[in-house]
């Protein structure tokens, strides 16, 4: 279960992921969480995912799951039982069981701001996020500036117009120059 107390450093926030991956992994299987094709790591996250506003200075993470399809009423049941374990509730204004139109939307969460949705369709679409309570920890805004600024380091780069064009870049599909 989560430490509902805690949650507001970067540091908190990546551990809090941590758990909420492993057990999403117990459910689902190691694919469920990845980072540019790769497995999530906390490690990962914190050099390459920013910290999302939220307005107001507060900033929150979040990550979002593939699910591999599945009966919908045992992913609806599934949904309850892993927000359970996180210590969350569910909020019967976000969940409406399986639609008429063979969907679910599953929402749980804390007043503290965690969310935890999981969606998925007749048509063996599945899909969850998690994210993690509001913060204004200058660790969370400094985590958040920096990859902004790797980002845009990258970019000013890449589009510099003083960077030399690779001319393999400029191939058309059938062989010719652009």
């Amino acid at each position: 279960m989560i430490d509902i107390d805690g949650g507001y450093t970067q540091d908190e926030q990546l551990a809090e992921l941590e758990i909420v991956v492993e057990i999403m992994r117990e459910h689902f299987g190691e694919d469920v969480a990845t980072i540019d094709g790769e497995p999530w790591t906390a490690e990962r996250h914190d050099a390459q995912v920013a910290a999302m506003p939220q307005g107001g200075g507060v900033y929150r993470h979040g990550i979002e799951f593939n699910i591999p399809p599945g009966n919908l009423e045992e992913t609806y049941a599934l949904a309850d039982e892993i927000a359970k374990e996180l210590g969350l509730t569910e909020n019967v204004n976000n969940s409406n069981g399986i639609g008429p139109n063979g969907r679910i939307y599953y929402g749980a969460g804390r007043e503290d701001g965690r969310i935890f949705l999981v969606t998925a369709d007749s048509s063996e679409l599945a899909g969850a996020t998690y994210q993690t309570r509001h913060s204004d920890d200058e660790s969370i805004i400094g985590n958040y500036e920096r990859i902004i600024d790797d980002f845009r380091q990258e970019n000013r780069q890449k589009y510099s117009p003083d960077t030399p064009i690779d001319p393999e870049e400029l191939e058309m599909d059938d062989g010719e120059s652009g």
